[in-house]
């Protein structure tokens, strides 16, 4: 059984886009036997973010929302290989969106099976803007369902039932590693999403789309944590300063003004820089203009 969800996040852009590519392309995460798990549909895998800027340049679609974000979670006991859930999430992909470029990620970094799809929001065909639901992903979860019965897989009840069960089953999925401190693993997420996250925005997708829920707002003196069981943390009790709201908020200070710097002086990050050693980067280069 699969279920589908939408990761919400604020469209991001070239940079927050460029950020979730980097980080659902981990090794780490998607290595299996050797092969990584990450296949495009209509764009090539290693070169994707340039296939999708090349699209939205060509038909001047560069602002506003910048992707969409979708995550098919797999049961434990579906008893597939890694390669056939990507095969299926490939699959969706193919059938949900047959005219935009989407990059499907696989990862097998925790007792179930998932995958990311990153859906470019202008068609490579015609220029069409994509425009999201919540008619369209029930509509993208009926055609998940379909998907999944095709491959005998069991399917959740009706749409009116699906959609009240859908967080109970995505949490249920996500269980923990045994022997292992839920708040560990809480940090180590933490950790994987402030590689790759520009800003607080793109930080709170990126944990998202691993089964956290953050809450994260400006009257509130601490950020607090839901983990995919529902245990809840405030970051004060993360046992490091690093995790702090005011550290934390303050990391995003200095990386804006990274992105600033960049941008004055015409300094280009290479993709494969992560955000944690950009600063180092930018330094080195800034001295030699």
């Amino acid at each position: 059984m699969a279920t589908f969800t939408t990761i919400k996040n604020r469209g991001g852009g070239r940079g927050a886009l460029a950020g979730v590519l980097q980080y659902i392309r981990q090794d780490e995460k998607t290595l299996w036997e050797g092969h990584r798990l990450v296949s495009g549909w209509n764009c090539t895998a290693p070169t994707a973010w340039q296939e999708i800027q090349l699209t939205k340049e060509r038909f001047v679609k560069t602002d506003g929302w910048q992707y969409y974000h979708f995550v098919q979670f797999f049961a434990a006991t579906d008893g597939l290989t890694p390669q056939e859930a990507h095969a299926i999430g490939l699959e969706l992909a193919q059938r949900k969106f047959p005219d935009f470029e989407v990059l499907v990620a696989t990862h097998i970094d925790t007792d179930i099976l998932y995958s990311h799809l990153i859906v470019n929001s202008v068609s490579f065909q015609n220029g069409r803007k994509l425009h999201q639901s919540a008619a369209d992903l029930q509509a993208h979860r009926l055609a998940n369902d379909e998907v999944c019965a095709a491959h005998h897989l069991s399917i959740l009840p009706p749409p009116q039932k699906q959609v009240q069960q859908k967080w109970m089953d995505t949490r249920e999925y996500r269980s923990a590693a045994k022997g292992e401190s839920w708040k560990f693993r809480l940090m180590n997420a933490i950790d994987q999403c402030m590689r790759f996250a520009s800003t607080r925005e793109d930080f709170i997708s990126l944990m998202e789309s691993e089964g956290y829920q953050v809450r994260w707002s400006a009257t509130r003196k601490s950020i607090t944590y839901t983990t995919p069981q529902g245990m809840k943390c405030r970051d004060d009790r993360l046992h490091e300063l690093k995790y702090t709201k005011e550290i934390m908020e303050r990391e995003f200070r200095i990386r804006e003004k990274i992105i600033y710097i960049c941008r004055a002086k015409t300094i280009r990050v290479p993709e494969s820089i992560p955000k944690r050693d950009i600063r180092q980067y930018v330094a080195h280069e800034a001295e030699e203009l």
